[in-house]
């Protein structure tokens, strides 16, 4: 059962279900779908590109298709960059 939060977030910013600690929600956020299946061409081909270059560079990295940003000026992917040292 979602949580009056989540409930919340269901009529404002759904998405943001993903970022729930929440335990229900974090089963919910492991079988929703792939957001890259949802990208239009354009944020497609950033995605695409900006894989390519990491590879170029050779960094590493781990997709997580439940990264959403919090904030609704966000357009395009959304990338967070960790420093595991």
């Amino acid at each position: 059962m979602l949580s009056e939060e989540s409930l919340k977030l269901l009529e404002t910013n759904p998405m943001l279900l993903l970022d729930s600690e929440g335990e229900d929600e974090i089963i919910l956020a492991k079988q929703a779908p792939s957001i890259i299946k949802f990208l239009k061409k354009d944020s497609k081909a950033h995605y695409a590109k900006f894989k390519e270059y990491l590879d170029m560079l050779k960094i590493s990295y781990i997709e997580d298709h439940t990264l959403i940003s919090k904030n609704d000026y966000n357009t395009n992917t959304v990338w967070e960059i960790k420093n595991e040292e």
